[in-house]
């Protein structure tokens, strides 16, 4: 591949992860008043070597103390 096509690719793999964290960002502050709404976190790996990283998943961050009560 060549730089200018590495380069670009990495790019596009940063914005649509910035995309998809600014998201689930939004819907923890729109949504942090909603009683039963859990926090969300976007867990990302990366794509390998010059390819930058990407969401995996997004996964729920529940409180088990607080579940219980």
């Amino acid at each position: 591949m060549s730089n200018l096509t590495t380069a670009l690719f990495s790019a596009r793999n940063g914005l649509a992860t910035t995309q998809t964290m600014s998201a689930v960002t939004a819907d923890n502050l729109a949504n942090s008043a909603t009683p039963g709404y859990t926090r969300r976190t976007a867990i990302l790996v990366s794509t390998g070597v010059d390819q930058g990283v990407q969401v995996s998943e997004i996964r729920r961050e529940v409180d088990n103390s607080l579940v219980r009560m």
